[in-house]
């Protein structure tokens, strides 16, 4: 601010004179003094602008994404009934998710911004942000192709907020998929102070493996292998709580996996089949065996069946064994465990 002084004698340059006794010397005067307020009080704005609100400084802040030493390969990890099952392998991100999302919200889950990332740009699972102070929930998830994270807009969702935000898998076609692919997620509540700081995600696989063995020979007239799930399966996944949605009227995402049986198959026992689900609600599962190459055409034959309850957990593998065609070696029910890998332990149950 200008002294009140100063402001004083500045305006005395301003003064004009009586008409009679104006002279130009005074002009000048006058002149010089106008310009001079217009130079201080500039100065006194420019000062003023300067000024910063450290508040409303943004600052970096960098995300650092891997896995769990607990998260283990579903397809080589080597079972154990009883015990603890740790992978001491350092994986690649890029060998588990080949996409991955970065998605922020403010205090109030208002969305800041989707960021998307795949595997094959430089720097892959790494992310530097700019964010202002504040509290924020950082939500960060990686699957495979056709994987996607924000609005759910198939089903009549257009904005984006952490409330109603989902993980899915939607086809080119826009027909939603089961989660049957390697899917990871995690959720953290940040908060972003005066200064730029890092963030590691730890991220957790959000699906479970089932396993299905058939102990019993296979005979001869069997050609496919199946399992199927009696009701839809879920299709989304809620980022803000992490369970599993499935809308209603939804009809298209049943868990189904065929194999076909090979000759050298024909008479062997421990016969597999695998597969990734998302629900984590018991659901009705029918294992059966066909004598047609096309199982649930015409003409075609269900040999043997069973029917049994499944119930899954987020990184868990639920593993049914037993017999379907009514051999010997351990009766003809089939054993369900539920194995964590990471505890020790096990849920059986025997199905009639």
């Amino acid at each position: 601010m200008v002294p009140f002084k100063k402001y004083n004698v500045l305006l005395r340059h301003l003064q004009l004179p009586p008409d009679k006794h104006f002279k130009f010397n005074t002009m000048k005067k006058s002149l010089f003094g106008f310009i001079m307020i217009c130079v201080i009080f500039i100065s006194c704005k420019k000062e003023h602008s300067t000024h910063t609100d450290p508040a409303q400084t943004s600052h970096k802040v960098s995300f650092n994404v891997g896995f769990s030493q607990q998260t283990v390969d579903f397809n080589t990890g080597i079972l154990k009934v009883n015990g603890i099952k740790t992978n001491t392998t350092v994986t690649a991100l890029a060998d588990k998710i080949s996409v991955l999302y970065y998605a922020v919200y403010d205090s109030v889950g208002k969305t800041v911004h989707i960021i998307k990332q795949l595997s094959t740009a430089s720097g892959f699972g790494t992310y530097t942000d700019i964010l202002k102070p504040g509290k924020y929930t950082v939500v960060v998830a990686g699957g495979q192709t056709f994987f996607s994270l924000g609005a759910d807009s198939h089903y009549g969702v257009p904005t984006s907020s952490l409330s109603t935000d989902v993980m899915s898998y939607y086809a080119a076609d826009g027909i939603g998929n089961p989660f049957n692919k390697d899917t990871y997620y995690k959720k953290m509540l940040i908060t972003v102070t005066n200064s730029d700081s890092n963030q590691s995600f730890v991220l957790d696989r959000v699906e479970s493996q089932l396993i299905v063995t058939i102990k019993d020979a296979i005979p001869s007239n069997v050609k496919t292998i199946l399992i199927t799930s009696a009701t839809a399966q879920p299709d989304r996944v809620l980022i803000n709580t992490g369970a599993p949605l499935l809308s209603a009227g939804r009809t298209t995402t049943y868990l189904v996996v065929t194999d076909t049986v090979k000759s050298t198959d024909v008479g062997t026992t421990n016969f597999q089949l695998k597969t990734l689900f998302l629900s984590s609600q018991p659901f009705t599962l029918n294992i059966l065996a066909s004598d047609s190459l096309s199982p649930g055409t015409a003409g075609a034959n269900y040999v043997a069946a069973k029917t049994v309850t499944v119930t899954g957990a987020p990184n868990t593998q639920t593993i049914l064994s037993g017999n379907l065609f009514g051999g010997g070696g351990g009766g003809n029910g089939l054993n369900v465990k539920i194995d964590t890998a990471w505890n020790s332990t096990t849920i059986v149950k025997t199905f009639p």
